[in-house]
């Protein structure tokens, strides 16, 4: 007889999961679409120190950036995969996202770009709440598991990751 606590955790888990996403596509689409402006001089700069020690701990304690490093390291780090193909697998991947993310932050920081979204801004949030909100629907409606004995199976069978070349 098959143990279905495991099942219905997970169910729990994405009910909650797809209740945030419509909430917050919902909150989206009601908040006020006005933007706050910032005077100049209203705020001091932060020390450059406290700003990093800031930046630091945001990004080892964020939860999304080590999903996501995971997501991609499981990709292509294997159990024959070296010690030192690891490291410099890492260590590529971090000068890679760290190299965009200072681009993305540039570029946001142009005069025309800040322009450009400000006066957009009421229609990208109303777009984005609303893929929010479709999103978490569409989870809602997509239910691809059922429990099977001893753990999930999926209804239809996933093909196998391909092997890459030299790992």
């Amino acid at each position: 007889r098959p143990d279905l606590s495991q099942y219905r955790r997970l169910q729990s888990a994405e009910m909650g999961g797809r209740r945030l996403l419509i909430y917050l596509g919902y909150r989206s689409l009601r908040s006020p679409t006005a933007l706050a402006k910032i005077r100049p001089g209203e705020f001091e700069s932060a020390p450059v120190q406290g700003a990093l020690i800031q930046g630091l701990l945001n990004n080892l304690l964020n939860p999304k950036a080590t999903l996501f490093y995971l997501g991609v390291f499981s990709q292509v780090i294997g159990p024959e995969t070296t010690p030192m193909q690891t490291a410099l697998l890492v260590a590529t991947m971090l000068s890679v996202s760290a190299t965009f993310w200072l681009i993305f932050v540039s570029v946001l920081r142009l005069r025309s770009v800040g322009e450009a979204l400000e006066s957009s801004f009421e229609t990208l949030q109303r777009v984005f709440g609303v893929m929010l909100m479709a999103l978490g629907l569409r989870v809602a409606v997509s239910d691809d598991r059922q429990p099977i004995e001893g753990g999930f199976m999926e209804k239809e069978p996933v093909a196998e990751r391909p092997s890459m070349p030299g790992y």
